[in-house]
């Protein structure tokens, strides 16, 4: 008996001293080997970190015109379970603030806290805070404004209710724009209010974004649209595009797309109207890819401006039979009848001369079927089968731009080459980059990307351009400036259907194009119009071409080009 009860003794002692022990090693483990933990773990339990909002950089044009900025706004945010007279508060809220009815009611009935509105003018935040002193909080954030409203929207994009770049520049360059973001922490009570007597204590200090500046002038985008929209008005297209590019920089002056948004209000609109078509969409360019056509038959040293190109009616080509639109009105039809005539049967045969090894070369060497590098988000590559894919009528069907898909800034940039002596540059949107301290962090430059033919086949191609606007049958009279020479290429391109083939003649469903340069002795920029599914007149030379004879005549004007006509 006395046994057991000692064995019963010595099992207690082990118990407690085991007991004992596990506590030790849990306050080791608490004090000294998980400290940091706990330390950690009580400091979220008294403290609340709260981010310090950084300034948003600003948005420029070339000249330093405003077109994107921050202003401050206040939010408010509500926290029900708390509060001692719930009935009331909600009562006044819902007589000040209608149109949260139904967040209120839910929030209320939950007892959730919540924001009651977001970056509202600061008399509006003032009076909630009235209605409850302790309950209810007003936070300082900044709003992005576009003094401009809808100037230029698809270019500069709008951002996010947290001032995240949601589209354009605003997307593109977010990184540079945002800035850093600051950090305090305060001590708080148990409902998560600050201690007016705790520490409070700064973590990081924000930093301000950087500011952009655009290559595109306020003066010519202004004109640029005003053109388009008259375009728009007449002929009631799906959506419509212009782009003027500096041939001699890379530079955009002027870049717009139509349907366009107001970035102040961008939920008013299809976020497809966000686009900045010259740049992420694709098209099948029709006759203006004449002019690359005939490009690639001078510089493979078949043809010359003046060559005889046979142009019959229709001609068979890989069981496909291909015609012109109109009754050939040259005799005895040159190249340059070709191009000013806009002859499909013309172009046929110098791409089948070529060789669809060398043509297929010569469209890739002039950037078709790649990115420009423009610096623009969701830019298109466009779309080029390679010869492998190329039946017998492609070889045909691509020499005037059918088979292929480009983007308008494909086409605007190749042109370009044309007028810069065969040399294509890279096109950008933005100029420069500049810190809060007025550094410039990041400049552009002109960029060669390579030689696409020499200067006397640019020259020569110059000249096949320069007949559109002067030749008696030439298709672009009315592109033709008053006191400068231009340099043009019209199309009216017929649109694929979806399950292949090509959308009817009789439809008249088109797309409507010009693209060329001015002036065309001493080129200075390069513009191109694009038209989808016009009404009333199907034409480019119709359509397009007075937008660029405006557009062009008050560009080179602006810029003090002398006149050369």
């Amino acid at each position: 008996m006395k046994d057991t009860v000692n064995n019963r003794l010595m099992f207690v002692r082990l118990f407690v001293l085991a007991a004992f022990a596990a506590v030790l090693v849990k306050l080791l483990l608490i004090q000294v080997l998980d400290h940091r933990f706990y330390e950690e773990l009580s400091m979220d339990q008294r403290t609340s970190q709260v981010k310090l909002a950084s300034d948003r950089g600003d948005i420029f044009d070339r000249n330093g015109v405003l077109l994107a900025t921050s202003r401050d706004t206040f939010s408010v945010f509500v926290r029900p379970r708390a509060m001692e007279d719930k009935s009331r508060v909600r009562q006044e809220l819902l007589r000040f603030f209608p149109e949260r009815k139904g967040l209120i009611g839910e929030k209320f009935a939950k007892n959730s806290a919540f924001w009651l509105i977001r970056k509202t003018e600061k008399k509006r935040a003032e009076h909630a805070k009235s209605i409850n002193s302790t309950e209810i909080d007003i936070f300082r954030e900044k709003k992005r404004v576009y003094p401009k409203g809808t100037f230029a929207s698809q270019l500069i994009g709008t951002v996010g209710l947290d001032n995240d770049g949601l589209s354009g520049i605003e997307y593109g360059m977010d990184k540079y724009l945002r800035g850093i973001e600051g950090q305090y922490i305060f001590e708080k009570d148990v409902r998560g209010k600050q201690i007016a007597t705790g520490t409070t204590r700064q973590i990081q200090r924000p930093t301000d974004g950087m500011d952009i500046y655009l290559t595109i002038d306020e003066s010519i985008q202004y004109v640029a649209e005003r053109e388009l929209k008259k375009a728009v008005d007449k002929y009631h297209p799906d959506t419509a595009s212009i782009a003027v590019m500096d041939v001699r920089t890379g530079e955009l002056l002027a870049v717009a797309s139509w349907p366009d948004f107001d970035p102040n209000n961008p939920s008013a609109s299809p976020v497809k109207n966000w686009k900045l078509r010259p740049i992420t969409d694709m098209y099948e360019p029709g006759s203006t890819f004449k002019v690359i056509t005939a490009a690639a038959g001078i510089q493979e040293g078949l043809f010359e401006p003046d060559s005889r190109v046979p142009c019959p009616a229709r001609m068979e080509v890989g069981g496909r039979i291909i015609s012109n639109s109109h009754a050939v009105k040259a005799k005895n039809p040159t190249l340059r009848d070709v191009i000013a005539e806009s002859l499909n049967t013309g172009t046929t045969y110098v791409s089948l001369k070529v060789g669809k090894e060398k043509f297929y070369s010569q469209i890739k060497s002039f950037g078709f079927g790649e990115r420009t590098g423009s610096g623009f988000p969701g830019e298109a590559r466009g779309l080029v089968p390679t010869p492998k894919k190329w039946h017998k009528s492609a070889e045909a069907m691509i020499s005037f731009g059918q088979t292929l898909a480009v983007t308008p800034l494909q086409m605007l940039a190749a042109v370009s080459s044309i007028a810069n002596s065969g040399i294509l540059l890279r096109p950008h949107v933005v100029a420069r980059i500049e810190s809060s301290d007025k550094t410039t962090v990041r400049g552009t430059s002109p960029e060669e990307i390579r030689r696409v033919v020499s200067d006397r086949t640019a020259e020569k191609v110059n000249d096949l351009m320069r007949g559109v606007v002067l030749k008696e049958h030439g298709t672009g009279h009315k592109a033709k400036l008053a006191q400068y020479s231009s340099a043009i290429k019209t199309g009216t391109a017929q649109k694929p259907m979806p399950g292949g083939g090509y959308i009817p003649m009789g439809s008249n469903n088109f797309i409507a194009s010009v693209v060329g340069f001015v002036p065309s002795t001493k080129p200075r920029v390069a513009i191109i119009v694009v038209l989808d599914h016009p009404k009333g007149s199907i034409w480019g030379a119709t359509v397009a071409a007075p937008v660029f004879k405006e557009v062009g005549e008050f560009t080179l004007r602006y810029l003090e080009t002398p006149p050369d006509l």
